[in-house]
Order: C-alpha cells, then sequence, then structure tokens
C-alpha cells in the first residue's frame, strides 16, 4: 500500500457490505499515538439517536488536506456546547461559548495536517463528518525515519502551542492525562493491542443521516479485519446509547470538573467504552 505520509491509502473496501469484498491493507505503522492525548475520542449528544441508521449507500473517503478548512469547521460547530470540550478548553460551564478565535481555527488546522499524514482519518460529504482513529501502539512500533522526524516535529510544535492555552486549560489537560492509568486499568491492559477512536464529529446541518454510524462501523471494520478490539472516550453518558447500537459497552467512567474552582457546570461524566472484535461469522449474521 502506499505510505501513511502519502494519504493515498485505499478505502474503497469500507463501502463494499459484502463477504467478497477484498481485504483492507494493513494500516502503515505510526509512531507516537499518544502524541498530544489520545484520551478525547468524543460525538455530539445531538448526534446519538438510537434509531439513526448506516445507509450502505454513504461513501466512506479518506480525509483529504484540501478538506481542513471544513473539517475545522466540522469539530468547531459540533462541539460548539459540548460540556465535555468546553471543560478542556477552559470555559467555565455556565457562561456562553466564545466564538474560536484564529489562533484556535489555525492549531485545529495543524492537529489535522497531522492526523491526515500520520493517522486513520475518514469522511462523509465533504469532510461535514469525519472520523479521527489511532491505530494499536503494538503495531507502530517500526516506523521509517520520515515518520519518526515528522512526530517528532510534531509533538515540539504541540508542547510550544500548549504553552499559549492558559493555566486553566493546561490544569486540566494534567488532569486529563493522569487518568490514563485508570483508562489502561478498565482495558484490562490491552490498550496497547486495541484501536481507539480519538474523535467523531458531525456538523449539525448534517446528523441524523447516518453518517456517524457509517463512520463507526468503517473503523469496526478495520479492527475486526484484524481481530482487533477497539475503545474510545465519550464526552458524556448521554452519548452511551449511540455507542451501544454499535457494539461498545462501558468499562469505567472519567468524572472531571468536579473539583475544579474554575468550573461552574455540573461535573463531566465521561464512558470509557470497549467494543470487543467480531469474528467473521459473527459480521455475516450481522450484515
Amino acid at each position: 500500500m502506499a505510505s501513511a505520509t502519502t494519504g493515498e491509502t485505499d478505502v474503497s473496501y469500507l463501502n463494499d457490505a459484502s463477504e467478497s469484498s477484498p481485504s483492507p491493507p494493513r494500516p502503515q505503522p505510526l509512531m507516537n499515538p499518544d502524541v498530544n492525548t489520545s484520551l478525547d475520542a468524543s460525538t455530539t449528544s445531538t448526534e446519538t439517536s438510537a434509531t439513526e441508521l448506516a445507509s450502505p449507500n454513504i461513501l466512506v473517503k479518506k480525509l483529504s488536506y484540501r478538506q481542513i478548512n471544513i473539517a475545522v469547521n466540522t469539530i468547531l460547530e459540533a462541539f460548539k456546547f459540548d460540556a465535555f470540550t468546553r471543560y478542556v478548553t477552559g470555559q467555565t460551564g455556565i457562561d456562553p461559548p466564545p466564538p474560536p478565535s484564529t489562533f484556535a481555527k489555525l492549531k485545529y488546522a495543524f492537529y489535522f495536517w497531522y492526523f491526515l499524514t500520520r493517522r486513520i482519518s475518514l469522511q462523509i460529504d465533504d469532510a461535514h463528518s469525519l472520523i479521527i482513529a489511532f491505530p494499536p501502539p503494538s503495531l507502530v512500533q517500526n516506523g521509517s525515519w520520515k515518520d519518526k522526524f515528522i512526530d517528532i516535529v510534531f509533538g515540539g510544535m504541540a508542547m510550544i502551542l500548549a504553552k499559549f492555552d492558559g493555566e486553566v486549560v493546561n490544569r486540566r489537560r494534567r488532569e486529563l492525562e493522569g487518568q490514563k492509568a485508570a483508562i489502561e486499568s478498565w482495558l484490562d491492559g490491552r490498550g496497547k493491542d486495541m484501536y481507539c477512536v480519538h474523535l467523531l464529529a458531525t456538523d449539525p446541518a448534517y446528523q441524523g443521516l447516518g453518517y456517524a454510524s457509517r463512520l463507526l462501523d468503517a473503523i469496526a471494520r478495520i479492527a475486526d479485519t484484524e481481530g482487533r478490539s477497539t475503545w474510545l472516550l465519550s464526552t458524556g453518558r448521554h452519548n452511551a446509547p449511540f455507542y451501544e447500537l454499535h457494539g461498545y459497552v462501558t468499562v469505567g467512567e472519567l468524572r472531571l470538573g468536579g473539583e475544579d474552582p474554575d468550573w461552574m457546570g455540573e461535573e463531566v461524566i465521561c464512558p470509557v467504552m470497549v467494543r470487543d472484535a467480531r469474528c467473521a461469522s459473527e459480521i455475516e449474521k450481522a450484515e
């Protein structure tokens, strides 16, 4: 397959629901999957309808560099009122969300550049719905010098950008990163061998069309083909029914904001959810 740095990975097999579809290409090894944090896998509260069904006619495509601006707008709109997002971005929880700054947009664009270069980045309808997934750390141990260089540059830039986030944001980031041990215990030590859904978002104007379901199923198909489980951190209990429809179960919950002096909203409870790999017979029965 093409190098992960080219963005040329073939995802056409994800649009073929038949059992005769070709096996997917093995993901290119990626380095440092925990750079920036892999703890903010999310969906939005308005996208969790238990009746939402994914149509096989919805085409999943790779996110492209030309779509980065659209992707940034998608996540800004999708997470505008999300409590978890408001918490980690330093808001109070009771004041109206501030308009995104130019700096914030540029920072998100930089992150998307990295995701496109080094992660699994899929989209539907010109990036108005998208998903970012991290491959298992056990697959990313061997990378080319170019991959390592990109990771070093991104890691350095992320550290520089973090200095502009302010004391509240950095304090809350440390709080979240301090929960990694708890998450790994809930994953029964399997995290290094699991895919992680880092981000799932749909522009509110495009919600209710089955896009999120189609994208989530696309990642599940990649994981199932390799016999690997998948995990994510939901931004709230209200999202759990949506993920449960796709085979996820809650294995633990993070609690954020309960003791933060600058957070005036309710405590943010984030379920850690796991979807175990399905064998070929289970997939065939479901289809």
